[in-house]
């Protein structure tokens, strides 16, 4: 039955790509970001190389993680100092792959439920758009003060703002402070840390397949 629908053509989601990134680079450009275009590219070029592989372990296992840290380390290392592109660049190289996951998703789902993939393409279209506006207004609204005491600790109504505090808080260990002086400075031990966990990894591999109980 599914055969009777025609798929979306390559050069519909290649429109999407260049818009959003005219746009990404015109925010760059015409608002104070403190972000090189370069940024931008780098976001696309390792959202590029990591999307399957992560969404194929997504696939397989339902587990799914972004690029952030990853990409907090590199433009922490390449941009020092800068908290605002970091959180910029971090967005773009989370979402990208993030999105495209969900979506990836969402036409699975669509294809379960017999529905056109071309008609799940002009709802998500349809529905990013629409949204785009009015999360923008719900945030203008809440941070001008339509909630009282907004992402302060002490509001009555909980909105304590826990995503955004840590979004900030990456910004400035990994953007202002920067990489560089966190492992070499304040926790030397932490660089290591990487190594000694994909080290790790191998015995607990072993042990599922029950290499080390042979032995």
């Amino acid at each position: 039955m599914m055969r009777a629908y025609p798929e979306v053509p390559e050069w519909a989601y290649l429109v999407v790509l260049v818009i959003s990134l005219v746009l990404a680079i015109l925010c760059v450009k015409v608002y104070p970001a403190e972000t090189p275009v370069w940024g931008i590219f780098f976001a696309l070029g390792i959202n590029f190389v990591f999307l399957i592989p992560l969404t194929t372990v997504y696939a397989r296992t339902g587990f799914s993680f972004g690029l952030n840290v990853l990409v907090e380390l590199i433009v922490g290392y390449a941009i020092p100092g800068n908290g605002l592109a970091l959180a910029f660049i971090k967005a773009l190289g989370y979402n990208i792959d993030g999105q495209a996951q969900n979506f990836i998703s969402d036409l699975k789902q669509g294809h379960y439920a017999k529905l056109p993939p071309r008609a799940v393409y002009r709802v998500q279209l349809l529905s990013i758009f629409i949204a785009s506006f009015i999360q923008l207004g719900i945030l203008n609204f809440q941070i001008d003060g339509g909630i009282k005491d907004y992402c302060d600790p002490k509001n009555t109504q909980k909105f304590t703002c826990p995503s955004t505090r840590t979004f900030y808080s990456a910004s400035v260990l990994w953007g202002v402070i920067g990489p560089k002086k966190v492992f070499n400075g304040l926790y030397p031990i932490l660089k290591w840390c990487f190594l000694i966990g994909f080290l790790a990894a191998f015995p607990c591999m072993l042990s599922r397949d029950g290499v080390l109980e042979s032995m």
